[in-house]
């Protein structure tokens, strides 16, 4: 998609039924209801925030995995002017970590700590990973307004690479 259009959505959206193609955004505006479900996702957009209800999670849905979906719209975060993922209404089940590797700010927010929730749908170590460059002094990744909930499934809901602000690994 050529850099500065706007994507506009009139319901329906974007799907590739065969799994083998790909949506490369360039600095695009998504506008209206949106629906993509595509099997790789890239590039920049100018919204506010990227939604992980427009790239195909689906909240409430225990047997679902989130956690793909939810790996790319923070890529896509990472690449783009906004650099804030959104957690809408709902429980978004995940059945293996998300891992948050960039050197890059990001911010989770939610629509409110009662009404979003990340939630462990399978046993796993951890539910957000973060490596060493993605929690170094700058940037920031920041969490709020919604809740991380490891539902006995996840022994921790954070890990953090041990080490300092120096990378010095203890």
């Amino acid at each position: 998609i050529p850099s500065g259009c706007v994507l506009k959505f009139e319901g329906g959206g974007l799907t590739d039924s065969s799994n083998d193609g790909s949506i490369v955004f360039s600095d695009t505006l998504l506008d209206g209801d949106i629906k993509i479900d595509v099997k790789s996702i890239g590039g920049s957009i100018s919204n506010e925030h990227v939604d992980i209800a427009w790239f195909g999670a689906l909240p409430d849905d225990e047997e679902f995995d989130n956690a793909d979906v939810i790996q790319k719209c923070i890529h896509i975060a990472e690449d783009s002017k906004c650099k804030k993922l959104y957690i809408s209404d709902g429980t978004w089940y995940i059945h293996k970590p998300i891992l948050i590797t960039e050197d890059k700010a990001i911010d989770f927010g939610g629509s409110g700590k009662e009404i979003a929730s990340i939630k462990a749908g399978a046993e796993m170590e951890y539910m957000i990973g973060m490596s060493e460059a993605s929690y170094s002094y700058y940037p920031r990744t920041y969490f709020h307004d919604f809740t991380l909930d490891g539902n006995r499934e996840s022994y921790y809901g954070n890990y953090f690479k041990s080490g300092d602000r120096n990378n010095n690994n203890e």
